[in-house]
């Protein structure tokens, strides 16, 4: 539910179960320079450094946007099911509250993307990609960057969409400003759902605790990517 609702008590009393989602939440009425300024200052840097070598293009084809995701996910789950991700594009399209931003290099590579979707009062940071193997370091904090400006021309609210499981996703984060907000996700399924979801996860599990670490370990930590949760 919207970070503003807060009346949990009647789905608590329910059975519902209610899990937190933190997010960051950035007021983007506010002057360009204004919202320059509340960047700390490494997050400045690399995004002056991407603009030295990237410029950012507008995606209209899903697929294309699609096709990088998967490659990008090397062997990890994607937290949204991409099943739905082009009808979500059609949607948002349509009503013309959607974006896919893309950094591209001079040789006109790639190196990463960025969807956002919005409405009447939040600008989602909705799903991010990089190549690993060669994305500038910026490349998505350019991109993120862009996605502030264009909020700021429909004077929305910038969401960071939740992510914040770990150390990194939440500096990365916190460097662009705003403050945190909770999100609730609130839920309930019958015991047979919750013994098949668990049955569902333990593969996952099971390979993970006996899989060697992968080399590109550290790069998928790197804290500017949403490919998977």
């Amino acid at each position: 539910v919207d970070t503003d609702f807060v009346d949990l008590a009647a789905f608590l009393a329910a059975g519902y179960q209610v899990k937190v989602h933190p997010t960051f939440l950035l007021d983007c009425k506010q002057e360009p320079e204004n919202l320059w300024a509340g960047l700390r200052d490494k997050t400045k840097n690399v995004i002056r450094r991407a603009r030295e070598h990237l410029t950012v293009c507008d995606i209209d084809d899903v697929n294309l946007f699609t096709n990088f995701y998967e490659q990008n996910l090397a062997g990890e789950e994607s937290y949204f099911d991409l099943s739905f991700l082009a009808s979500a594009y059609a949607a948002a399209h349509a009503r013309q509250q959607g974006k896919i931003v893309a950094a591209v290099d001079s040789s006109g590579v790639v190196h990463a993307k960025v969807f956002f979707i919005w409405d009447d009062k939040y600008f989602h940071y909705f799903l991010s990609t990089r190549d690993r193997n060669l994305a500038h370091l910026g490349a998505v904090s350019l991109l993120v960057w862009t996605g502030i400006e264009l909020a700021h021309s429909r004077e929305l609210c910038f969401d960071f969409d939740g992510g914040i499981f770990n150390d990194a996703k939440y500096k990365f984060m916190v460097a662009f400003g705003g403050e945190v907000a909770n999100r609730f996700e609130i839920v309930r399924s019958t015991p047979l759902y919750q013994v098949q979801h668990t049955v569902r996860r333990m593969p996952r599990a099971l390979m993970r605790s006996i899989l060697p670490p992968r080399r590109d370990s550290a790069a998928r930590a790197r804290p500017d990517n949403k490919s998977s949760a």
